[in-house]
C-alpha cells in the first residue's frame, strides 16, 4: 500500500503493541477501524465514533483519499470534537490516517480530560450540553 500523503510505501510494524502500517518518510500511520480505539484504550470509550460528525474541520494538510476505498476522499473530523487534534476519516469502510505526532497528541488530550485541565472553546452551556448529548447518544446508539 502507498502513503496516501507522500505516496511512500507503508510498511506494516508494530506500534505500542498492534499492527499497524505506516510511513517511514512522513510518519503518518494508517489505522483500520476499531485500532484508534485500541490505541487510545485510557478512554475506555469508543472515540472513533465520539469523533465523527457532521462538521467541516480544516487543518494544515490537504485532503487525501482512502487506500482501502478506491476514490473515496477521506473527511476531516476532530479528535473527541473539542480538541485541535484533526484526523482523516473515511466514512465508506471506517479507516483513519493519522499524521505524524497526533497519536501522541490523543494520549496527552485524554490526559488533560482526565485531570479536567483541558480547554474548551465554546464554553456557553447551550454548546457543551449539546455536543455531551451527542457524546453520550453515539456511545450508547
Amino acid at each position: 500500500m502507498k502513503c496516501p500523503r507522500c505516496n511512500n510505501d507503508l510498511t506494516q510494524e508494530l506500534f505500542e503493541g498492534h499492527k499497524i502500517e505506516s510511513c517511514k518518510k512522513c510518519g503518518g500511520i494508517w489505522l483500520h477501524k476499531h485500532q484508534l480505539n485500541e490505541l487510545i484504550s485510557e478512554s475506555h470509550s469508543d472515540v472513533e465514533k465520539c469523533s465523527i460528525d457532521n462538521h467541516e474541520h480544516k487543518d494544515k494538510y490537504p485532503a487525501i483519499r482512502c487506500i482501502a476505498c478506491e476514490g473515496q476522499i477521506m473527511k476531516k473530523i476532530n479528535f473527541l470534537e473539542y480538541s485541535d487534534i484533526i484526523m482523516d476519516y473515511c466514512p465508506r469502510c471506517g479507516s483513519f490516517w493519522i499524521d505524524r505526532e497526533e497519536i501522541k497528541l490523543m494520549h496527552e488530550y485524554i490526559k488533560k480530560v482526565e485531570e479536567g485541565s483541558h480547554d474548551v472553546k465554546d464554553r456557553s452551556a447551550y454548546s457543551i450540553l449539546a455536543k455531551i448529548s451527542q457524546i453520550a447518544y453515539r456511545i450508547y446508539h
